[in-house]
């Protein structure tokens, strides 16, 4: 589980002009100011071998969905982060030692929307991404 989150942590950092973040807030406790993406997930989805004669155990395959919230103060502010993240991780292939994984897939995204709720205004939009672990 660690394993997988931190392999597209890390792939999403690859790109060196994306800044991925562990939070929306900045040291201050004010919502951090700028372009950036903010990675969630951690637990699988799914744990399931998929066979009836198998009980279900931590080493079964697993479906992670990680959530990635993309920020910035413009809208195509917001589109050029979506598009880094994609770029970085649809189709990428984690390599986990004894898991097999599967290439990543994007499975929903929202649409740019403003935050009112911070001054000044930041706009953002969620994208999932799925990665299947199987044993090795």
């Amino acid at each position: 589980m660690k394993a997988e989150y931190a392999a597209v942590s890390a792939r999403l950092q690859a790109d060196t002009a994306l800044l991925v973040r562990d939070t929306v807030y900045a040291a201050s406790g004010d919502v951090f100011q700028g372009s950036y993406l903010v990675l969630f997930g951690g637990a699988p989805d799914e744990l399931d071998d998929q066979r009836s004669s198998r009980q279900q155990d931590v080493s079964s395959r697993a479906v992670y969905v990680y959530t990635t919230r993309c920020v910035s103060q413009t809208p195509d502010g917001v589109r050029s982060v979506i598009d880094k993240a994609m770029t970085q991780l649809i189709g990428f292939t984690p390599t986990i030692s004894g898991r097999k994984c599967w290439a990543i897939t994007m499975t929903h995204s929202t649409d740019v929307q403003p935050d009112t709720s911070v001054k000044p205004i930041l706009f953002y939009a969620d994208l999932e991404f799925t990665l299947v672990s199987d044993r090795a």
